[in-house]
């Protein structure tokens, strides 16, 4: 009776009987595998980046694809009801019982990058687009700037949107963590002279336990729109990828 007079089972009993809110969709495209004579197989996006995707696809309906295999994939984005297809290069393949799972690389990054908001960009794994480390590619030099200060260091690893970056103990301490450091250096096989601005978000140890690790996000804004200068820096790791690709199967 208390409870009643109170109003409090009224209240139990109004939100018991509210609606629940639909769920947000945690992907803002819809992704189909643009199969023979244009068939289309509808898949779900498992991660999504800048420069590709990984996706599932029912096992029965979807066709088996190996890795450098180049397909298309037709990305529908709900926010603008807008259809837009992309060029897609298979990097990773797998199958369980019931789907086909695919990692896609997009040789094009830029076609399906010009289809994301800032919203969209900043729920996507940035880092981790596309990132190659040194190994593969050997010792870059980078010349270094920052305020009054100047030096060079060497690329560890590099994706689309950052570095990790190589200095000594001794630049590390002279250059902390600036908000605006300038980047100089040139890719293997490309005349482009890359002047990038970048931010430095920490230091580590590196590897070798005798220098420093600076992990480096490129500015975004800079003029020109994003990814003006990164689209020959993803070119350049797609290549990288595809001859790694190349040269696994044809060991395998």
């Amino acid at each position: 009776m208390l409870n009643w007079l109170t109003g409090k089972k009224e209240k139990k009993k109004t939100a018991s009987a509210s609606p629940a809110k639909p769920a947000v969709a945690d992907k803002p495209f819809k992704v189909s595998l643009v199969a023979g004579s244009g068939r289309l197989v509808d898949g779900t996006i498992v991660e999504m980046m800048m420069t590709g995707i990984k996706a599932s696809f029912d096992l029965e309906r979807c066709p088996e694809l190996s890795p450098e295999d180049e397909t298309k994939l037709e990305f529908f984005k709900f926010e603008t009801e807008r259809t837009f297809v992309v060029r897609a290069i298979v990097k990773e393949a797998e199958k369980t019982a019931e789907k086909r799972i695919y990692r896609f690389l997009f040789p094009q990054p830029d076609v399906f990058i010009s289809e994301l908001n800032k919203k969209d960009i900043s729920s996507l794994n940035k880092r981790e687009s596309l990132r190659m480390d040194h190994k593969s590619f050997g010792r870059i030099e980078v010349d270094l700037n920052w305020g009054e200060g100047e030096a060079r260091g060497w690329i560890i690893d590099i994706s689309v949107t950052g570095m990790g970056l190589g200095v000594t103990p001794e630049t590390a301490e002279a250059m902390g963590k600036p908000e605006n450091l300038n980047l100089s250096f040139e890719l293997p096989g490309s005349d482009f002279k890359f002047k990038v601005l970048g931010k430095v978000l920490y230091h580590k140890q590196a590897v070798d336990k005798e220098n420093k690790h600076c992990g480096v996000l490129f500015d975004q804004n800079k003029p020109g729109g994003f990814l003006a200068e990164d689209n020959v820096i993803s070119t350049f790791l797609v290549n990288q990828q595809k001859e790694q690709l190349r040269m696994r199967v044809t060991v395998d």
